[in-house]
């Protein structure tokens, strides 16, 4: 899917590159009016319960993004857009304000240092009558407080800006495991394979679908060349003579935001990125036919991969699968069916996939009913190989394989017994190999790894300390 991802807004550049100055100034335009109605739509959502959670969760606003950092970095940019210009009417006034009022409610420290300083600046610097800014700054403090008193908005984060926190940290710990597996696989390693390999390479306790970083994540996601495409479209929208001072200040804090964030998986934020580039394309008169066959195939496919997605996300599975059998987060999901269902979709992952520790173990669950000594090894070491910080399948492989111990000791088949006693007491080194490769920063999260087996688990590998079969 990372293709048509990448499609879309390459078809986006192509219509953008044929619009006249005054129609992309109206779609700019657009922005800060959009963000202003959306917030509007929201702060009335607080008072109806039944859709309260479509626009705020843990006490921030998400917007319609429903991703608080990312809803505050559009408004933010909606206030850049109305602040460049060279005279500002009562209105657009109005939306900055509630823009600036959206921005303090998601409770984004990233977007609200890049708010005082970019924002701030621009504001000061307006040649708005002083007395429009005074009034403008005054409303904004009168509508946060109420806003405040009636929701109880979790905004005091704000004031928690810290090099020590958990999340900023957490950033770092996912950059640096991110920067081992590029010096690895300088080439990429292809869209959303960062989220199944992660266990692997990770040295924290984490479970993240992206890097936080939008340069790291495009270096991982599609190799070094791809990310140096970027850099120099990036430097040459920011230096070229042909960019304005508004697409150049809002491509500027698009870009800055996206080093510690994940802006670009919204494609609205892609699509913003492109707008921000001095190109230019010549207009030419193509054939009606030609457009509608064009807009004809791609709303085809737009519409297929709608239903088959969004199968997938109201819980039919198997209609999702059945128009696209390669979603394999869907597929996942039949992991926890019946046998039969769980063992072929598994069979399917591992083959296509190969590292999700979920289905290697149902590989091992199977292999330890049908008293397969050779698979079921090979599927607890492939298990565990997966499961990064997740403690629960070392005592599954514990589990799983004192059952085959069992059956082979009762069938007189001391080879094999031997090979699955040695892996079952090897579970506590392999737990120490995890706990060496384990990161300082990773102390400082929140979450903080635990190395410790389930006491039953632990009891159970003491017993065994020692002994030999052969």
């Amino acid at each position: 899917m990372g293709i048509v991802r990448i499609a879309a807004v390459f078809i986006f550049g192509l219509l953008w590159m044929n619009l006249e100055d005054h129609s992309r100034n109206d779609v700019f335009d657009a922005i800060p009016f959009a963000g202003a109605c959306i917030n509007s739509i929201a702060f009335a959502a607080w008072f109806v319960p039944e859709i309260r959670s479509y626009f705020y969760s843990a006490g921030r606003l998400w917007g319609s993004m429903q991703y608080a950092n990312t809803w505050a970095l559009f408004l933010l940019i909606g206030i850049i857009i109305l602040l460049c210009k060279e005279k500002v009417s009562y209105q657009e006034w109005a939306e900055a304000v509630i823009l600036l009022v959206g921005i303090i409610m998601t409770g984004s420290r990233s977007v609200f240092v890049l708010t005082v300083v970019f924002g701030g600046w621009i504001f000061l610097k307006s040649r708005a009558d002083k007395k429009i800014k005074l009034l403008a700054a005054g409303l904004t403090v009168l509508i946060l407080v109420v806003v405040q008193m009636v929701m109880g908005l979790d905004i005091g984060r704000l004031a928690e800006i810290s090099m020590n926190s958990s999340t900023f940290n957490g950033r770092l710990l996912y950059w640096q495991d991110a920067m081992n597996l590029i010096v690895r696989h300088p080439m990429g390693v292809g869209y959303m394979n960062y989220y199944f390999i992660q266990p692997q390479i990770q040295t924290g306790y984490y479970f993240t679908k992206t890097v936080h970083n939008d340069l790291l994540q495009c270096v991982m996601d599609n190799g070094m060349a791809a990310a140096i495409s970027v850099i120099i479209l990036v430097g040459y929208g920011l230096y070229s003579k042909k960019n304005s001072k508004r697409n150049k200040l809002v491509l500027l804090v698009l870009v800055l935001h996206s080093l510690f964030d994940f802006d670009f998986e919204f494609m609205v934020m892609a699509c913003i990125f492109v707008m921000c580039l001095p190109i230019e394309g010549k207009q030419k008169e193509i054939s009606s036919r030609l457009v509608g066959g064009v807009i004809g195939a791609a709303g085809c496919i737009c519409v297929y991969f709608s239903v088959a997605l969004g199968a997938d996300y109201f819980g039919n599975v198997n209609l999702s699968l059945a128009m696209y059998p390669y979603n394999t987060m869907a597929r996942k999901e039949l992991l926890s069916m019946k046998s039969d269902v769980s063992y072929q979709a598994a069979e399917r992952i591992i083959k296509e996939n190969g590292m999700i520790a979920e289905a290697w173990e149902v590989r091992l669950q199977q292999a330890v009913e049908e008293n397969n000594y050779e698979t079921a090894l090979d599927a607890e070491n492939q298990m565990l190989k997966c499961a990064g910080y997740d403690l629960y399948y070392y005592n599954q492989a514990v589990l799983c394989l004192s059952h085959v111990l069992d059956t082979a000791l009762r069938d007189g088949d001391l080879e094999n017994g031997q090979l699955i006693l040695a892996e079952i007491q090897n579970v506590p080194d392999k737990i120490d190999q995890l706990k060496k490769r384990t990161s300082d920063r990773a102390w400082k999260l929140y979450e903080k790894p635990s190395f410790e087996l389930d006491e039953n688990i632990q009891n159970y590998i003491q017993k065994l300390e020692g002994i030999q079969l052969n």
